[in-house]
């Protein structure tokens, strides 16, 4: 992304599989607990740790689709939309910086799930997933937040298990979302 955009610009991840604002249970056999994977409770000390930030690029919402959390596609992006939200107000800590511009990313509809243990917990995933560049559309055109739709350069999510990214569609996506950021950062979105 950094090479497509601009040799002056560093990109940071802070890519950990998580849910939106929800603890993830079902983790005792592992040393996370289940805040670990709740991205609301690390968003504001993950943006602090790296201010001053220009552009912050949000995608979460499959985590969201495990069908203990009950919850629809536009329950997730409301739920994301609140997470940007936060991004674009924030302004530092001891030092006031400018605010970020925020890209929000619907995430792909996954692909066919298929590995036993994900079978059962992503039940009904697929087909809300369908719905999310619709819902994450609908809540950022009313709040004015920046939106992408991954499906759009990766179609369905065509990895191993039917939930994350192959490695080229990580390298589609990221050409992609390079362009939407090169756009907010020259004021065209």
């Amino acid at each position: 992304m950094a090479d497509i955009i601009d040799d002056e610009v560093t990109v940071v991840v802070d890519g950990v599989s998580r849910t939106t604002d929800l603890d993830q249970p079902g983790l005792e056999f592992t040393s996370l607990a289940p805040s670990d994977f709740n991205g609301a409770a690390h968003l504001v000390g993950a943006m602090a740790r790296e201010m001053p930030v220009d552009v912050v690029v949000m995608m979460l919402g499959s985590k969201d689709l495990s069908a203990g959390f009950k919850r629809s596609a536009k329950d997730i992006a409301n739920a994301a939309l609140e997470l940007a939200e936060t991004a674009s107000q924030s302004h530092g800590v001891s030092t006031v910086y400018e605010a970020p511009k925020v890209l929000l990313v619907a995430p792909p509809p996954l692909g066919e799930v298929s590995l036993p243990a994900m079978v059962d917990l992503f039940a009904g995933g697929r087909e809300k997933s369908t719905q999310f560049g619709a819902a994450f559309e609908a809540v950022t055109a009313a709040n004015g937040i920046a939106f992408y739709d991954a499906a759009e350069a990766v179609g369905e999510t065509d990895g191993a298990d039917g939930i994350h990214l192959t490695a080229e569609e990580h390298l589609a996506l990221g050409t992609a979302i390079a362009e939407q950021v090169r756009a907010l950062l020259s004021g065209q979105n």
